[in-house]
């Protein structure tokens, strides 16, 4: 993982870095928001943390976000599915609900048809 990788997925990376990192504190996530480049600020306060080399502790920070972005894929699958599943619902109910009901003093409860330009009628 590069800088500007991590630097984009930083806020991805800092939700889930005390749960990766039990010794990461607070602290160091502040000192690596106000890092000037991220990337290196973390992977230094790894070693220090951690007595990594400095190659296996970017290789660490790779693998943790793969591994997270793997688990979340099914949610997105699912999402995704619900989402279009919405929409054809949607688009189905459209066709019979678009009505406006209006009340007739002669006829009890009228509903008429607002689209298409028909002027159908239908008691209810």
């Amino acid at each position: 993982m590069d800088k500007n990788e991590f630097e984009g997925k930083w806020q991805q990376i800092r939700s889930q870095s005390k749960i990766w990192w039990s010794r990461l504190t607070d602290s160091d996530l502040n000192r690596v928001d106000e890092a000037e480049v991220k990337f290196f600020e973390y992977v230094s306060i790894l070693q220090l943390k951690y007595a990594l080399d400095r190659q296996v502790a970017k290789d660490e920070i790779y693998r943790h976000v793969m591994e997270y972005e793997t688990s979340l894929k099914p949610i997105k699958v699912a999402a995704g599915y619900f989402l279009q599943v919405h929409e054809n619902y949607s688009r189905l109910l459209q066709q019979f609900v678009p009505v406006k009901v209006s009340r007739s003093a002669n006829a009890g409860n009228i509903d008429e048809r607002s689209e298409g330009g028909s002027n159908e009628q239908r008691c209810i």
